[in-house]
């Protein structure tokens, strides 16, 4: 009712512009300005000035014809065909009047009419008759004519083989029938001809879409909406709009697919397609009464859209309004029986009302419907859950000695067993009358593998014994008896199997590839390969076993062969992100952070929901640097996968490399009050907090810990970090004592630190009788050692040092040269060979070359001093205790110039240096 009172007011001021302005603007002005407005895209007021014109002369043929081309395109098909015919009744010729007649009977929805309107024998011009002929075509294949349509394309792209209309038509056809590649082909071929043609764009979208290929039909798409749809509909363009916002949402765009279904529910209020992807976006927000209201909005319009029924139902069985969810389900379930997803969600809704015996049923049914489909299949068996014998029991119903029925029940068992449910399986598989004829061979397969899933391995030999006495010319029968003599790694007779199968099926894929896993299982990486790419050349999308062939290749250390193999498996699996999950991961062990990472982004883009590879890519984020995409990613994975505490833990450690600090220890917080019996997460939480400076909440943290840890030792270690960083080194003594006692070695070094800042006498004693227990535990003894360093103990380093250079054959550089220095400091004569020997092993070493210099010196070898102190001052110039050595050996073979230049360049800075005092020293003694 608004929309007719807007038209009858504009009505009522065309009416006025008629009465009081035409005579004074004339036909010709408004004509000429009409055709204007057309050409820049104004319909309306193209429309308008028409009128106008068509007022003062009713019988103006190219005003009528005007009205129709600018009512066409401004969506108003029905005025479009009246306005074009009454041209045509005025004397405008056929050839302009028919082509844009048949379009816009098709676009009104009235494509059975085209045939009877318009006539291939009143046109003249080729380029009107090639035009008509397309749109014939067109109509042809909307009214089911498929055959027709085509031949009709075909003749037209023999004279003009760039012409979009039936380059886009022999898509769609090609489409229809599934064909993906070739509607692909013909779309490509309509872009290169018109890059402005939304149908050409939209054809292209569709036909990418058709082959799941994400990215190709989003851009497609975003072409569509981005250019003025001249030659498709405006039905057209709302329908490619919701085709982009549900691919949007199948990538995880919702904000970006809710600005699109905004503007088509703008342009249709209450259309039934706008209002169901609004209820799909509320209801994945969670959003359930607006998601009711949209969708109940779309049946009121449309009661039969089985869409809107399967979510609403979805909702209702949510909401545990069981009686509803079954009413809707049921309904969708009649009118799409292979409907696996429906059926799932029916049976639950009858189980909810206690109704086991119908939701057994129910998926008996869809098993016999999908029996073709493996997915489907594995969704319902999923759903049957521990009512699994009960489905199985109704499986036998109605009809138990149908072929189909049987064969259905063959596949489901397949089923039961890939999901590991081998018992069920098994009883299936003995039921008798299961199968007859081929397929009882099928069936004897199936027992020999089911028995072998569900760990009877005595009965699988035994089975697969049979199954090759009853069919020893069958090559499966073979294979399947090696299968389980791999599996039980009865190597030599699971080789004589498959070389039967081989001898029986030469040409067998399956049998090379399991020839080249046992290959593979025997560590026979050259064989695997040999086999593997023979059964390639047969079946060369086999994605297992070219993942088999790039293990089989990496094991040779062909990394670039390996990676290849990925590669074609990626190819062949257009949807598998295992290829590119690997991929990444062996350029990453490479070292080929950047290739690795694209791979992982490749991984992405097939599973934008996989919890595990937006975890790696987070991962390989974060090692380049790229610390705030990391996090993204890892938020990512942890919104597919809210409960997994290791995905919660990476994103709190992602969060803490970018310096988001708040945002880290919230998702620690969370983490810990959710799982408190996780250790890990709650010392970080503790580490995090004293970083803050919050101790004591650190030592709530670190007392939590100590109640969880059943003794181990991280909550003390926690609670000494938290103490010490307090100030309180007594209490964080005793605490790290006590994780010292629970097994705790990196306790072992703060609980020394800690008892020499409380004056505890002798505070390495622990450190001391650690070593006594634990003689070969190098990292604490270097650690101990160190620490007598620091304190300026060298004759208790030294003992250290030297077990550390026995334990390391004396070929450690670093080692031997802590080792001379302590020899120096204590004047003990093995002080310049040890430097020496360490300088042998790292000559480029600065520290290790200062070492010998000094002792040189010390030594009376001024020039050897000198010449090594030379070296090092290039090696570390910013080294200023490097540079007072060196300074000290000009000074003693008497530069004493040369030497007060160092000593400026060591003392002129603010930079404190172990020896800046003696440089003081010998600065004045210079000067």
């Amino acid at each position: 009712m608004m929309q007719q009172g807007i038209r009858y007011w504009l009505g009522l001021a065309s009416l006025a512009i008629i009465v009081t302005g035409c005579g004074a603007q004339g036909v010709d002005e408004l004509m000429e300005r009409a055709a204007e407005m057309r050409e820049q895209g104004r319909y309306q007021s193209a429309i308008a000035d028409y009128r106008e014109v068509l007022e003062e002369n009713p019988d103006n043929a190219e005003a009528r014809y005007g009205l129709g081309v600018a009512s066409l395109r401004q969506g108003e098909y029905g005025r479009a065909v009246d306005a074009l015919e009454r041209a045509r009744a005025g004397g405008i010729s056929a050839d302009r009047i028919d082509p844009k007649l048949a379009r816009a009977l098709i676009w009104d929805r009235r494509a059975e009419e085209v045939h009877a309107r318009v006539s291939m024998d009143d046109l003249t011009d080729s380029d009107a008759r090639a035009d008509l002929e397309a749109l014939i075509g067109e109509a042809h294949r909307q009214t089911g004519n498929q055959q027709a349509a085509r031949r009709a394309f075909e003749d037209v792209l023999a004279r003009d083989d760039d012409h979009v209309t039936a380059l886009v038509g022999l898509s769609r056809l090609a489409a229809n029938a599934n064909r993906p590649s070739d509607a692909a082909d013909f779309a490509e071929r309509a872009v290169a001809a018109d890059e402005q043609s939304p149908a050409a764009w939209l054809a292209t979208a569709n036909a990418a879409r058709l082959a799941n290929r994400r990215d190709d039909a989003l851009a497609a798409y975003e072409r569509v909406l981005d250019l003025p749809f001249t030659d498709i509909s405006v039905q057209e363009q709302f329908n490619a709009r919701g085709q982009y916002a549900q691919i949007l949402l199948a990538e995880g765009r919702q904000d970006e697919a809710k600005e699109h279904v905004e503007t088509m529910r703008q342009q249709g209020t209450r259309h039934p397609y706008a209002n169901y992807l609004a209820g799909v976006i509320a209801y994945g927000d969670g959003d359930l009464d607006t998601a009711k209201e949209r969708l109940q909005t779309v049946l009121s319009n449309a009661p039969n859209n089985m869409p809107a029924q399967f979510v609403l139902g979805a909702i209702r069985l949510q909401e545990e309004q069981y009686a509803q969810a079954v009413n809707l389900l049921q309904d969708v379930v009649s009118a799409q029986p292979a409907n696996a997803q429906a059926r799932a969600m029916l049976a639950t809704a009858h189980r909810g009302m206690d109704q086991g015996e119908r939701a057994s049923r129910v998926l008996a049914e869809g098993i016999r419907h999908v029996a073709d489909d493996s997915e489907a299949l594995a969704l319902l068996a999923r759903a049957a859950g521990d009512d699994i014998e009960s489905v199985i029991a109704n499986l036998d119903t109605p009809d138990p000695g149908n072929p189909e029925t049987q064969r259905a029940r063959l596949r489901f068992a397949r089923t039961l067993m890939g999901q590991g449910a081998a018992q069920p399986a098994l009883a299936l598989l003995e039921q008798p009358g299961l199968a007859g004829g081929d397929d009882e061979l099928m069936r004897r397969q199936y027992l020999a593998l089911a028995a072998l899933r569900g760990g009877e391995t005595d009965r699988a030999v035994q089975e697969a014994e049979a199954l090759v006495d009853n069919y020893p010319e069958s090559a499966p029968a073979h294979n399947v008896a090696g299968g389980v003599y791999m599996a039980l790694e009865r190597f030599d007779e699971a080789q004589a199997a498959f070389e039967r199968a081989s001898e029986l099926a030469p040409d067998s894929a399956q049998v090379a590839f399991n020839m080249g896993l046992l290959a593979l299982s025997q560590d026979n990486a050259e064989g695997a390969v040999s086999h593997l790419e023979r059964g390639l050349q047969i079946a060369p999308d086999n994605l297992t076993a070219l993942m088999a062939l790039a293990e089989a290749h990496n094991r040779l250390g062909n990394t670039a062969d390996a990676i290849n193999a990925l590669e074609r498996g990626a190819t062949a699996a257009e949807e598998a992100v295992q290829p590119y999950v690997a991929i990444a991961r062996l350029q990453r062990r490479e070292g080929n952070l950047e290739a690795a990472l694209a791979a992982a982004d490749r991984a992405v883009q097939r599973a934008r929901r996989n919890p595990q590879v937006l975890a790696l890519q987070g991962r390989l984020r974060l090692e380049a640097g790229q610390a705030e995409a990391a996090v993204d990613s890892l938020q990512a994975a942890v919104d597919a996968a809210p409960d997994s505490a290791e995905l919660r833990f990476q994103l709190a450690q992602a969060q803490s490399e970018e310096g988001d600090t708040q945002g880290s220890l919230a998702t620690l917080k969370a983490l810990v009050a959710d799982r408190p019996e996780l250790i890990q997460p709650a010392y970080t939480l503790a580490m995090t907090q004293i970083e803050q400076g919050n101790y004591e909440a650190a030592l709530e943290t670190a007392h939590a810990l100590k109640e969880q840890d059943n003794g181990t030792g991280p909550g003390n270690l926690a609670q000494g970090h938290a103490l010490s960083a307090a100030g309180e080194h007594e209490a964080a003594a005793a605490a790290y004592d006590r994780a010292v006692d629970a097994g705790q070695r990196d306790a072992l070094g703060p609980l020394v630190t800690s008892r020499n800042e409380a004056g505890i006498d002798n505070p390495a004693a622990p450190l001391e009788r650690w070593l006594e227990n634990n003689p070969d535990d190098n990292g604490s003894r270097m650690s101990l050692a160190q620490w007598y360093v620091q304190r300026g103990d060298y004759l208790e380093a030294v003992p250290h040092f030297e077990a550390l250079a026995e334990a390391t054959n004396h070929d450690n550089a670093s080692i031997l040269n802590n080792l001379a220095w302590s020899y120096h400091e204590i004047d003990d004569d093995r002080a310049l060979e040890t430097a020496r020997a360490a300088h042998e092993l790292a000559p480029d070493s600065p520290a290790v070359t200062d070492t010998l210099g000094w002792i040189e010196l010390q030594a009376g070898n001024v020039e050897r001093a000198i010449e090594l102190l030379s070296n090092a001052v290039e090696q570390a110039p910013d080294n200023l205790g490097i540079r007072y050595h060196y300074a000290a050996a000009l000074a003693e073979s008497g530069e004493t110039g040369r030497a007060r230049e160092q000593l400026r360049e060591a003392l002129d800075t603010d930079e404190p240096f172990p020896s800046r005092e003696q440089a003081h020293r010998l600065m004045e003694e210079l000067e």
